[in-house]
């Protein structure tokens, strides 16, 4: 585990809340009337725990997202994308993160049967910032230190700073309908991806410092 949030690193194994999320979406074109369907919306999230090491934190983030998505062959053939930018700011003991992310997933499906669709998603996830350091050292000095190009998001102070890890996924997915309700699952599995320790320390082209081995999830909606 890289140590990004003055934690202890290394392993660990825990379960618990750390935080919650507010978001709204707005459907503003549909893919069944008009040439490419769109929503947009937004969510503003706090946690009070690091997900990676369980380290306590304050962090605040705003996230707005796109959807796009495009049908053929009489709704038989759907492609689809959820575009999300995240601007956090992260507190920890000593730590002090801005950080602009990537979270990019696409998917194509294909009705197989009534009202049963399988495809394949993959994902790309990659945050970018430089963590600032404060502190006082082991002589009693107070130290500042920024290693990198920082990201900033404040008003009128708009910069991406240096990449600091990313993910990439890919895996199957099946997608169940009726008439007012649906349902989706899907597993994906990491085939690549880079930490901050650099490519050499990426073990064998995977990062599992930021990501996990696979993502397992499972989607219902409902209509009213």
């Amino acid at each position: 585990m890289v140590d990004t949030q003055g934690g202890e690193g290394g392993s660990f194994k825990n379960t618990g809340i750390g935080g919650v999320e507010v978001s709204l979406k707005y459907n503003v074109l549909s893919p069944y009337k008009d040439a490419i369907g769109l929503s947009v919306g937004g969510a503003w999230e706090y946690r009070s725990l690091y997900r990676l090491d369980g380290a306590d934190i304050d962090q605040h983030s705003i996230v707005p997202t796109i959807w796009l998505q495009k049908n053929w062959l009489d709704d038989t053939l759907v492609l689809a994308s959820k575009n999300k930018m995240e601007f956090e700011r992260r507190k920890g003991p000593g730590v002090l993160e801005e950080e602009i992310a990537f979270d990019l997933s696409l998917g194509l499906s294909y009705r197989v049967a009534p009202k049963w669709f399988v495809g394949v998603e993959t994902r790309y996830q990659s945050d970018f910032l430089s963590p600032e350091e404060k502190g006082l050292d082991e002589n009693g000095n107070y130290f500042k230190e920024i290693a990198g190009k920082p990201s900033s998001w404040d008003l009128g102070d708009f910069a991406i700073g240096d990449q600091f890890q990313y993910g990439l996924y890919l895996g199957p997915t099946v997608h169940y309908a009726e008439e007012n309700w649906w349902a989706t699952a899907g597993l994906l599995f990491q085939v690549k991806g880079w930490g901050a320790d650099g490519e050499e320390h990426s073990r064998d082209g995977y990062n599992w410092d930021e990501h996990e081995r696979y993502h397992l999830g499972l989607f219902f909606g409902y209509e009213f």
